[in-house]
């Protein structure tokens, strides 16, 4: 759940971002398919992780047999979500262009434009905070125990 005091912040970023020039308005509406298009490919990438991970058969069938692709479907899920955030931006003409996480941008664009004029529900705003933080956890912890299993002195 997103608090007051976090939306003021992202509030205050997104007008910093404007006259860094990060985040501009006004542009035309060009790649807007191609974030739907991502978002599509994207949540149908979770739909078949969650399908094979959860269904021995398919798995046996496949050759995958014990396969555990849920980190992925969760991954999956939330660039869907990611995705569909710029394809909004970007129908409204708003561009980011950032050597910044770009995420973390996003996210405080899309709270600044839809959530704060009351355009996108606090809810949706909610599930996309909770996975954006839910995969930088995994995706830290996979780096964590990646970078540790490849050191010989641990």
């Amino acid at each position: 759940m997103l608090e007051d005091k976090k939306l003021k912040e992202a509030k205050n970023r997104v007008k910093q971002y404007l006259d860094e020039g990060i985040v501009k308005t006004k542009g035309k509406p060009e790649h807007t398919d191609f974030f739907l298009r991502n978002a599509d490919d994207s949540i149908d990438s979770a739909k078949a992780l969650f399908e094979l991970s959860t269904d021995p058969e398919k798995q046996k069938f496949l050759g995958f047999t014990g396969f555990n692709g849920l980190l992925w479907v969760v991954n999956a899920s939330y660039y869907s979500m990611f995705y569909t955030a710029r394809a909004l931006l970007e129908n409204e003409g708003i561009k980011i262009k950032t050597d910044l996480s770009i995420h973390a941008v996003t996210f405080d664009t899309l709270v600044y434009y839809f959530y704060l004029t009351g355009r996108l529900q606090k809810e949706l705003l909610d599930d996309f905070s909770k996975n954006s933080s839910f995969v930088a956890v995994f995706a830290s912890f996979s780096i964590k125990r990646d970078v540790l299993s490849s050191s010989p002195n641990i």
